[in-house]
């Protein structure tokens, strides 16, 4: 679903936070190796946005 609306808006306001989201849940499943892919992907994508903070201080707390 989270997909499917970066997909569908990839220039959307909610494309940070989508893109987050995924990061987020791939971390609490333990995949951090996927985790680091999608915030990275925010930090990327996303440079104005505040989520790009939250994504850059998982990482740092993952050890990049």
């Amino acid at each position: 679903m989270l997909r499917e609306l970066l997909a569908t808006y990839p220039t959307s306001d909610k494309g940070a936070d989508a893109q987050y989201l995924i990061g987020y849940l791939y971390l609490t499943l333990n995949e951090t190796s996927r985790a680091k892919e999608a915030f990275n992907e925010v930090i990327s994508s996303y440079p104005t946005s505040p989520r790009r903070e939250w994504a850059m201080k998982d990482l740092e707390v993952m050890g990049r």
